[in-house]
Formats: C-alpha cells, structure tokens, sequence
C-alpha cells in the first residue's frame, strides 16, 4: 500500500522533525496492517512472516503500550498459530514454522508460549552443527550466519524470560564462537579493504569485501548484529579492541554512503546498533544524526515511499535508537496536541453546528415583506440587476417586551442576478483589476459558499444610494427644461465623463500596428450586416444593402460604397492610441449617486484592452439618443414604431421599397439633447488633453457602429412572433438608415476636407433638409411639365395629389381611375414614373430608365434639358397601354 502524500514536517529542531517522520510511519504500519488477519501481508508467506516481525519489535521499541495493542496483539496471535500453514505443503509448512525471526520476535515481546513454539524451536535447534557452529540445512534462503545470530538471540531473549532450556547453552556457546571467529575475520577483511582502497572510490564496504563464503560475515548489516550479540554476551567488552575497530568500520560504512544505497537495510541495521551500544559516542551521533536528516528529505522528496514495509519499520527502530526516551516524548507530545487540536476543532464544530442551528431559528421567526423587484439594468446573457425594497417583523421582542418591526420599504438591497459561472467570472476579473480601476466598477465580491447555486445572486451593495443614468434623465426629461434640470444635466454628464476618462487613460498606449480602424470599426459592421441578412433573420435588409436608399427625403448610395471610402481614409481615421474600453456602455450600465456627482459601471464582463475610446462614447450617445426613443416600457418620448413608414404614401403594392421615412431622433426630448451636448463638450475636452484630432469623425463611425450592434441585439430570440417580428424588422430599418445616414454626413466632409464640417450633434432631433436643384429651374420645369400635361390629357385622365404627400401628383385614366403616371416634384432631381415597362415604350431618346425596387414603373428623371414633347410621347404610350390592359376587364 502506497504513503497517502508526501511526508512534510512542522518540527524546529532534529528531534521534532523525527518525530514528525516516526508519527508519519506509525500511520503507514497503521494503514498497511490487513484489516482481516491483522498482520503486515507481503508477496509471499515467508515475507510475510519478516515484514510483521519487523514492525512489531518497532512498535515494541516505542514502548506504546495501549496506544498500539490493537496491531500488536492480533500479530502476536498469527505468529503464534499462522492460520494459512494449516493449509500449506508440509515443506512450506515447515519453513514456515521453523523461520527464525517468528521465535525471535515472540520472545522479545515477551510472548513465547513452550507449549504452542517448542517443538517448532527444538526443530530449528537441531539444525547446528556443532563442528562449524552454524545452523545448517535450513528451508529457506537466509546466510547461516544470520540464522544462527538470530537463533542466539531468540536464547538470550529466552534466558531474560526464564524459559531457557539448560542443555541449549552448550549449543549457543559453540555459535557464539563460530559468531566471534567470523565477526573477527570480517574486521581484518574490512580494515584490510578499507586501507587498500582509493578514497575517492564510491564503493561500499560491502563492495569491497567481494562475495559471500561459507561461513563468513560480509556485509555490515550482518558485521553490526554479530557486534551486538558478542557485547550482549560479554565474548567482547565494549572497550575492546576489536569492538572499536568494529565501531570505526560501522561508522565509516554510514559515512561513505552512496546515494543510491541510502534506501539498503544494511546501513540501518549499522546506525541501529552504534547508537544502542555507543549513545555517547559524539562521531557516532553525528554520522548518524546526519543519515537520519538525509533519510527525512528522501521521504519529504518521495523517494522511500516504494520500499518494502520491513524497511519503514527498521527506519522507526532506528529513530528510536538514536533518540532513546526523548523520542517517545516527543511523539506523545505531539499527538496529544493533535487530540488536542481535534477536541478544540470538535467543539468549535459543535458550537458552529448549535449557533447555525440557533441562527436557522431566528431567521424563521423574521419575516420579510417584499415588495416587487425594481429592474436597473441588465441583459439575459450577462445577468440582470434589481433593486429589493422590503421591510421586516419579527417575533422576538426587545428588553421591555415591545415587538420588533420596521416601516414598509424602509430596507433596500441590490442584487445582480445570473448564471453562476458569469457571475464567478465578473468577481474574479474585478478582483484583478488594478486599484485605480476598481474604484470606477460596482463592487464584486461574489459569496463563494452560495456560488454554485442556479442562478446565482451578487450582492452590489455600493449601489445602493445610486441610480441608473437612464432613470435619472427620463426624470429630467420635460418638454421646456428649466434651468435646475440643464445644471443637473450638465453634472450628470460631467460625472460620466470623468469615469469613462479615468478608465480610459488608464494604461493608454500608442498605435503599433496599422489597420486598426479597419479591425475596430468596419469589421464590426461587416459581420453585423451578414448576420442580418441571413434567411432566418431579416433578409428584407440586403435589397437596401446591395441598392441604393431613400430615407426621409435623402438618397444614399449601397453600403460597399461608403466602406470603401471609409477603408481609403484610414490613415486619417486609425486613432492614435488604445486602451481600456468598457464596452457596453449603455445608460443603464452606469449608476449615479444622488448629488450626480460621482459615476459608476455595473457591469465588467466586456471589459477590454487595446480599443479606441470612443466606442464607449458612441454606444452611450445612441443608446440615449436612439434606443430610449424606441424601448417599449419608455412612459414618454417614445417612438411608436408605427410611425415609421417604409412604403411610399398612394403605393399599396407588398412589394418591399428602398425607402423609408420616420421622426429623427431623439423625438421631442430635450434632455437627451442637452446630454449630448454637455457629454461632447467634455469628450472633446479630453480628446484634445491627448491631441485626438479626429475624434469627431470616429464618433460618428462608433455611433453607426453601435446602431449596427443594437439590430444584431434582435437576433437573440430563435422564434419570433409576426407581430415582434414585424416591429423587429423596423427597428432593424431605421438603425441600419440612421448609420448610413451618419456615415454619408462624415464621407462628406472627408471628402470636402472640412470644408463641409459634421452637424454639431450626431442626433440633432431634426432632420436635416435634402439637396434640391435650384429652385428656379425646379418651379420652371415642373410648371411647364404641368400645363403640358393639362392640355394633352384634360378630356381623358384626372389627376390629384397622393394622400400626406402633397409632392406627388398622379394621373389615372378616365372614367376607370387606373395609375397610368406619377410626377415626383419633391426630389433631388424632379421624376416622372409611367405604369409600364421601359422595353414597352418606343423611347428614340433613351429617357426612360428601369424602375427602382417599388417604383410605379418606367423612370424619366427631368432635368431643364428635358425636351417636354419627347415627354408627352412617353406618356401617350403609358396611357394608352393601361387602357388595352383594362380593356378585357370591361368585357
């Protein structure tokens, strides 16, 4: 079973940082002991066997009695009887039986019953033989060296206990002798390798003995058991010779260790022994202080974790080892300031658990009286903001007994509310945000434990005494404003520039890269336009697109034609710098406090970098302007969209026209005037702070650019009803004839070089007059063409103004009233339509031309070089074409 994490410690000093390491491997024997049979399993039998002899002397080292009987005594039990060598071969059974550590490890406890383990023990006894001193024969793969040292020792534990059997010690005399023969050849086979050998070789002293013979001690594993049971015996005092050479050896052993042999049991069986029968020696505390310290890091660097459990149990012997009782000492104390911690951790628990439940109580005895949520801002993908105006009662009472309740409305919350993931996004981004910049945001701390609910909840408190700009000017709003509303406007404005400067001055950067107009303006309104067209959008949009537009009473040219124009004075327009940019800079997305002296945004979720700032200042200027004339819930200044007529008056045809008529914005409302010009005054301001000499001209591509995002905003709903639709389609029409008309005026006065400057406002709540050909070549030519028409066709057709459009004069045949012509007097140029095809007419002079998208028919523009009688022959044709057309219907 594999460490659950990374040993790490909190200790200051060696012996904490130890104990950090034996608590950290008392777990791991904790968590490795097989629940069922209560041992330490390994791959195999026999392994298994070692690995719980192993960690029961470590658990007997430690001498936690009571603390660890609940793995120690059912191990015991197995050793004792092994259940599964009822079931084993009699070979197995027997190795197993017979295994040397089994009776060593009981004995050392303490807990070696004769009556279930001497049969076992006299078998393994009869193994010596008595000429060599060694155990021989046995089953399994052990040196008879180490089976006969543990043996010895299973002795000495036995004579401790009192159960030591006289005629075993003639037999443990003779092996300690083999013992002391071989321990002595292994010291003068060492020093004798060690003294021959380069010190700068890296090889152990196991390396250099070379390999094992009979009889032989050739590894220091081995070399520091033996030097132990020859002490323990008295065979070698302490002090002898050959037991400091030993103890040298031992130590030089530790100290040339290779990296890689750190993770050998050999060296732990070494520092084991030299710190059991040396404590006092300082070279032999620090070699093994050291080993111990570069064990810990291999362990915090996981590098131990994979060894076998044999060699995380010798690991906790030698800690033991080398820190005696100190240890002990420092592991209780550090577990029970662990139980100490978990108590504390309980009752805090516990008291939590009580307090919520008291709170849960309290909260149920309040009740709240809400009145209905106040919409501020918003829109679905990116949460909605509310304002909650409640009041609360309650049933507990005060120090007189006096019931508790507060006056309806008097309490007010504001929340944003949306999709958790949205709203985790927006705290997150405001909270890294640089401070300057925060300051300018509503304030997003998003409650972590509530987070996850659906939808979620934002608490903006900041908000509270704040209203939304729109709220504020429809307020203001009057027709014949007073000089209190102008001041107020005036600061309104003031404090929505100042928080749309700050944000974008912050960081501001020079233009790097060319083309950037192109990128942030006309790309925009490519990709918008595309979606609009599409078949399950407004497809009625192209004709007006890829055509020609009339559109209260000015005609313009298709799109390509100022996007072109546009794309060849980008030099002029590329700004010259970017920065922050807010991006949805609408009124209902910045709050005012009540003195309108200080502004804030709601939202931070478009927030962006590397834009031209006077995006935000277009998109504000438009939703004022444009969007607050068209939106629904408006009480006042609304634009009915019924008010827009997109077919010429007299023209019934369903026929789709390129052409459109409707109030100019911002109808009859004079604070959105004042908040244009006020908002201007500071944006120019700004703009010459930081030499823009083209701001004016990009504010009129980011104000078209805006209106273009409001008509892509209709595309939101996948099914819409004919009715939404239809008023939809309108919306559509008169932003995409408000943006061309706003790029016309700025292709004008690009192209004359200022010489025609752009109007002072981009909405002027007028509309500015068309063009006409001098007025009295128009009153010549139309008079002319009139009394012409009088005399040709008084007897046989009547004539009359079209219904609203007093300009328009048409003429139907006599007596059945069919359209035959239609004389245009009001455009740029005077037009005559005839109700036929130009291919119909013999037409030598080429006037007619073909007929625009819900044109009559045939156009004749007039000009004062229009001969009138080439005229009255076109006309004769349509008249009479009309009356053949209508001839089989009287029959």
């Amino acid at each position: 079973m594999s460490f659950p994490a990374p040993f790490a410690t909190t200790g200051i000093t060696e012996y904490q940082k130890n104990a950090d390491l034996a608590i950290y491997l008392l777990n791991y024997l904790e968590q490795t002991c097989d629940p069922y049979d209560h041992i330490w399993p390994g791959d195999q039998l026999i392994r298994t066997v070692q690995y719980t002899c192993h960690s029961l002397e470590a658990l007997d080292l430690l001498n936690f009695k009571g603390v660890t009987d609940h793995l120690a005594g059912p191990a015991i039990d197995w050793l004792l009887d092994p259940p599964l060598a009822r079931d084993l071969p009699p070979e197995d059974r027997r190795a197993l039986r017979i295994y040397p550590s089994r009776f060593k490890t009981l004995a050392q406890l303490g807990r070696f019953d004769p009556d279930r383990l001497a049969a076992d023990f006299a078998d393994i006894s009869q193994l010596l033989d008595l000429s060599t001193g060694w155990i021989r024969n046995a089953p399994y793969a052990l040196n008879p060296p180490l089976i006969t040292m543990i043996w010895v020792d299973t002795l000495f534990h036995l004579e401790r206990l009192g159960l030591l059997d006289p005629t075993w010690l003639a037999q443990r005399e003779r092996a300690l002798q083999a013992i002391a023969t071989a321990f002595e050849g292994w010291v003068n086979q060492a020093a004798f390798a060690l003294a021959f050998t380069s010190a700068s070789a890296p090889a152990s002293l196991s390396d250099r003995l070379g390999l094992s013979r009979p009889g032989e001690i050739v590894n220091s594993g081995d070399a520091s058991y033996a030097f132990a049971l020859l002490i323990q015996s008295g065979k070698f005092a302490a002090d002898a010779p050959v037991i400091a050479q030993a103890r040298q050896l031992l130590t030089t052993a530790i100290r040339g260790r290779r990296l890689g042999e750190i993770r050998h049991t050999d060296l732990l069986y070494c520092g084991i022994q030299l710190r059991t029968y040396f404590p006092a020696e300082t070279d032999t505390r620090e070699v093994v202080e050291a080993f111990v310290e570069e064990l810990r890091e291999r362990y915090q660097n996981n590098e131990c974790q994979r060894e076998a459990i044999s060699f995380h149990a010798l690991v906790l012997r030698l800690l033991a080892a080398h820190h005696g009782e100190r240890l002990r000492e420092a592991i209780l104390e550090k577990l029970w300031l662990q139980t100490r911690e978990l108590a504390e951790a309980e009752q805090r628990l516990a008291q939590e658990q009580i307090e919520a439940a008291f709170i849960d109580l309290v909260r149920r005895s309040i009740h709240i009286h809400l009145s209905p949520a106040q919409p501020i801002t918003g829109t679905a993908s990116r949460g909605e903001v509310y304002r909650l105006r409640f009041s609360l009662t309650t049933e507990a009472t005060d120090d007189r007994g006096a019931p508790f309740s507060l006056p309806r409305d008097s309490l007010r919350l504001i929340v944003k509310k949306g999709p958790p993931e949205v709203l985790v996004r927006a705290s997150k981004r405001y909270r890294e945000l640089p401070e300057p910049l925060q300051q300018l945001f509503a304030r997003h701390t998003l409650d972590e434990d509530r987070r996850e609910a659906a939808p979620g909840y934002l608490v903006m408190q900041d908000l509270a005494d704040m209203q939304p700009l729109s709220e504020i000017l429809d307020q203001l709003d009057r027709p014949t404003l007073r000089r209190e509303e102008h001041e107020k406007i005036a600061t309104a404005a003031a404090a929505v520039a100042d928080v749309m400067a700050t944000l974008h001055a912050y960081d501001r950067r020079a233009t790097v890269v060319g083309h950037q107009f192109n990128v942030i303006y006309l790309t925009p309104l490519v990709n918008c336009l595309n979606r609009l067209c599409q078949p399950l959008a407004f497809p009625e949009l192209k004709q007006w697109v890829e055509g020609t537009l009339e559109a209260n009473g000015w005609t313009y040219k298709k799109f390509d034609w100022y996007l072109r124009r546009l794309s060849q004075f980008e030099p002029r327009l590329r700004p010259a710098g970017l920065g922050y940019l807010h991006g949805d800079c609408h009124s209902r997305n910045l709050m005012l406090n009540r003195s309108l002296t200080q502004a804030k945004f709601v939202d931070i979720e478009t927030l962006s970098k590397a834009e031209d700032y006077v995006i935000d200042y277009g998109l504000l200027i438009e939703d004022i302007a444009v969007y607050q004339s068209l939106r629904p819930f408006r009480e006042h200044g609304q634009l009915a969209l019924e008010r827009v007529q997109t077919s010429r008056p007299g023209n019934e045809s369903s026929t789709l026209e390129n052409w459109i008529a409707y109030p100019a914005f911002p109808e009859r409302s004079e604070v959105a005037l004042t908040f244009q010009r006020e908002l201007l005054r500071r944006l120019e301001q700004y703009a010459e702070g930081i030499g823009d000499a083209t701001w004016k001209e990009r504010l009129w591509v980011a104000i078209a650019r805006g209106l273009f995002l409001l008509s892509d905003r209709q595309l939101t709903s996948h099914t819409i009803e004919p009715k939404r639709r239809r008023d939809g389609l309108k919306l559509v029409q008169v932003a995409y004839a408000e943006a061309t008309r706003l790029l016309h005026e700025l292709i004008d006065c690009l192209e004359q070089k200022g010489k025609t400057p752009l109007p002072e406002l981009p909405f002027p709540g007028a509309h500015r007059p068309p063009p006409r050909a001098p007025e009295s070549q128009v009153s010549g030519l139309i008079g002319s063409l009139l009394e012409a028409f009088k005399t040709e066709f008084g007897d046989i057709a009547d004539y009359q103004h079209a219904p609203g459009a007093p300009y328009l004069i048409d003429y139907f045949t006599r007596p059945d009233h069919r359209l035959f012509a239609r004389l245009h007097t009001k455009n740029v140029a005077p037009t005559l339509y005839l109700a036929c095809r130009p291919d119909q007419l013999d037409d030598p002079h080429n006037l007619a031309k073909a007929p625009g998208q819900g044109d009559l028919g045939a156009r004749i523009p007039l000009t004062p070089a229009t001969a009138i009688p080439d005229v009255l022959a076109l006309v004769r044709q349509a008249y009479q074409i009309v009356v053949r057309l209508a001839a089989p219907t009287k029959q």
